[in-house]
C-alpha cells in the first residue's frame, strides 16, 4: 500500500496579500510496483532517498536512484516501475499561488531528471537545511534556485563512439579504466579522445568514472546493511579510507554521516 507522510508544510502572507504555500511529502512505494501511464493531478519535484524508480515518458526512460531528483509538470503522461526493495521520495508539492510569486511557470513546464554530482550536492545542503528545521519555504526557495541553472547537457551531435564509451564506464566503473585502454578499444588517439570528452561534459575522464562510481556507491549506502568498508572494496576503492576521501570531496558528508541523513526521513 502506498505510504505518504507531510513532513512540512508552510503557510503565510507575503506583503501584497497573496498566500504561499509549500509542502513535502514523504511517500514511500511499494516494491515491485508497477504504475501504468497517467497524469498527476498538479506538478511537483521529487528527490530518491532510496531504492529505485524507473519512469517512461513516450519512448523516453529514466533511472532514478539515491538523490536522483524529477521535475514533472501536471500535463506530463508517464508510467512508472519501482524495484525490488520500492523506493522513498521526497516530493515537493507547491501551490499555483505559490508557483506564480515564484515566477516558476517556466520551471514546471517540461519534465526533466537530475543525476550529476552537482545535483548531489544540491540535494543534500537541501536535506540538512530540513533535519535542522530551518525555514522550509527558503530553503525550497534555494533548492529551486539552484537546480534552475542551466544543466550542462551533452551535445546531441556527440560522436557514436563516445555515446559508447560513456555507456562502458557508466556500466563497468567500479572497475580499473585507463584513458590509453579506452582510447585504444574506441579506435581513436588518447589526447583526442581526452580533448573531445572534455569538450562534451565539462570534464576529465578520471572525474567523470569517480562521479559514476559514486553515484552507484550512494545507493548501496542508502539501501543496504553492508559496512562501509565493504562498499568501498565493492566499488573498487583500495580501502575505506580512500572511498571517505573522495566521497567527501563530491558530497561535503562523510559516507556514515550521509548513512544517517538518508535514514533520518
Amino acid at each position: 500500500m502506498l505510504n505518504v507522510f507531510k513532513i512540512g508544510g508552510q503557510n503565510c502572507e507575503s506583503s501584497s496579500g497573496h498566500p504561499k504555500k509549500v509542502e513535502i511529502l514523504r511517500i514511500h512505494y511499494p516494491a515491485d510496483q508497477k504504475y501504468p501511464p497517467h497524469y498527476d493531478r498538479q506538478g511537483r519535484i521529487s528527490i530518491v532517498l532510496r531504492g529505485r524508480v524507473q519512469e517512461t515518458v513516450s519512448k523516453k526512460e529514466e533511472i532514478g536512484t539515491s538523490l536522483s531528483v524529477v521535475m514533472k509538470p501536471e500535463s506530463v503522461l508517464h508510467s512508472n516501475e519501482f524495484g525490488r526493495q520500492g523506493a522513498l521520495l521526497l516530493t515537493l508539492m507547491m501551490s499555483p499561488e505559490f508557483q506564480s510569486q515564484m515566477e516558476m511557470d517556466y520551471f514546471l513546464k517540461q519534465w526533466q531528471w537530475w543525476h550529476s554530482a552537482q545535483t548531489t550536492r544540491i540535494v543534500i545542503d537541501f536535506l540538512r537545511d530540513i533535519q535542522l528545521d530551518k525555514d522550509l519555504e527558503s530553503g525550497v526557495i534555494e533548492f529551486l534556485a539552484a537546480l534552475a541553472i542551466p544543466k550542462q547537457r551533452p551535445s546531441n551531435y556527440r560522436p557514436l563512439w563516445l555515446t559508447q564509451l560513456c555507456d562502458k564506464i557508466e556500466t563497468e566503473c567500479s572497475t580499473p579504466l585507463l584513458v590509453a585502454d579506452l582510447a585504444y578499444e574506441f579506435g581513436v588517439h588518447p589526447v583526442y579522445l581526452a580533448r573531445v570528452f572534455r569538450k562534451f561534459y565539462g570534464c576529465n575522464i578520471k572525474t567523470y568514472i569517480h562521479q559514476c562510481r559514486l553515484r552507484k556507491l550512494n545507493l548501496h549506502l542508502a539501501d543496504s546493511d553492508l559496512s562501509i568498508a565493504q562498499i568501498a572494496l565493492e566499488g573498487g576503492y583500495a580501502d575505506q579510507s580512500h572511498f571517505t576521501r573522495k566521497f567527501k570531496s563530491q558530497t561535503g558528508l562523510t559516507p556514515a554521516a550521509f548513512r544517517r541523513l538518508i535514514h533520518t526521513f
